[in-house]
């Protein structure tokens, strides 16, 4: 009897877990759906800084994106996207990472033989292995060895973490887009 009891306890814990985490997952969405209204009033509804946009580029996103002469080529290189981007799609792309993903950028995950996880962009492979690039070490691909995958699948989230602005607000956010759609550094 006791064992069932215990099923029980443990089967009401996970479901108030499941309901906090998609009463969570709403609050995170209402809250970027008005981050985003926010920053689509033109003006901005605040004043713009490009050197805190730069400064927010610098720690946010030159690990894995390009933009002028700054940040690493992991992701897409953005210092070209203002002549096919407008800033509702800069926004949304920040606000939500996995809406729209570029077969170019898809995210590889290998599983290996012996249990490793790996997860990133393939780069390159040939006939023995896959060149797996992560914001980890975006200089140094991950060599996975064909003959040692034991799955090999494309991921439907983007690489780019999901909530990175998310506690940043209004004027930081703004500052970043106003950065991004201005001139590239050099």
């Amino acid at each position: 009897m006791k064992d069932g009891r215990a099923f029980v306890f443990v089967c009401v814990a996970a479901i108030c877990t499941v309901a906090a985490l998609i009463s969570i997952r709403a609050q995170q969405a209402v809250a970027r759906d008005q981050l985003q209204q926010q920053l689509l009033v033109e003006p901005p509804p605040i004043p713009v800084s490009l050197d805190e946009g730069r400064k927010l580029f610098d720690k946010l996103c030159a690990p894995c994106h390009k933009f002028g002469a700054i940040g690493n080529e992991v992701g897409p290189d953005l210092t070209t996207m203002t002549s096919r981007l407008k800033k509702k799609d800069v926004v949304d792309a920040i606000l939500w990472p996995s809406k729209t993903i570029s077969d170019q950028f898809e995210t590889t995950i290998i599983q290996t033989k012996g249990g490793d996880l790996i997860s990133g962009l393939a780069q390159r492979e040939n006939a023995q292995a896959v060149f797996i690039v992560t914001a980890q070490a975006p200089d140094k691909p991950i060599r996975v060895l064909k003959s040692q995958i034991a799955e090999r699948k494309k991921s439907a989230v983007s690489m780019m973490p999901d909530g990175l602005v998310d506690t940043l607000g209004v004027g930081p956010v703004s500052s970043l887009v106003a950065f991004l759609l201005g001139r590239p550094p050099r």
